[in-house]
């Protein structure tokens, strides 16, 4: 654990990561400052990534994304029926949701996600798996052709989750 009182690179390097994160947020990040958050940005994640990789059990496939807990509302479109959610975690390359009823794994989804910010994302994504909770599903969608502005939003929204936990540190 860290000092309170530290004044290191490490503090130096989270306090500048949360002001360009915001700014990013904001929409104002400037052409100079965008290269060197994108960067350290990917670089964290990277980092995070290959600390869940380290915890996965035995068999189970490697992330391609740093995925986070979070609870967003989720508008799920399937061809069978359409229904409202809540997240249960986020990653650039989709997310996973709690359902009443379980679609087929590649059944296809118009999804309209809510972030933080309250950004909307819209687009297509896919069922990837199914898993029984209960009397429910937990569901995980995989996102399809989404925009570069709406990858960034959703990135952004990741880090809104992770920026809070590493001012922990």
């Amino acid at each position: 654990m860290l000092d309170q009182h530290d004044t290191g690179p490490l503090k130096e390097l989270r306090e500048k990561l949360h002001t360009l994160h915001e700014k990013a947020r904001a929409g104002t990040l400037s052409a100079e400052e965008r290269p060197f958050y994108e960067r350290t940005r990917d670089d964290l994640a990277r980092m995070l990534l290959f600390a869940q990789q380290m915890t996965r059990a035995p068999g189970q496939k490697f992330r391609a994304a740093l995925r986070v807990r979070t609870e967003l509302d989720v508008a799920i479109a399937l061809p069978s029926d359409e229904t409202r959610a809540k997240t249960i975690n986020l990653s650039v390359g989709g997310f996973a949701a709690e359902l009443a009823t379980a679609p087929s794994v590649g059944s296809k989804a118009r999804v309209k996600l809510s972030l933080a910010d309250g950004y909307v994302v819209e687009g297509d994504a896919a069922v990837v798996a199914v898993n029984p909770v209960g009397d429910k599903a937990r569901v995980s969608f995989a996102f399809q052709g989404l925009s570069e502005r709406d990858q960034e939003r959703v990135t952004v929204g990741v880090f809104d989750c992770v920026l809070p936990e590493l001012a922990k540190l």
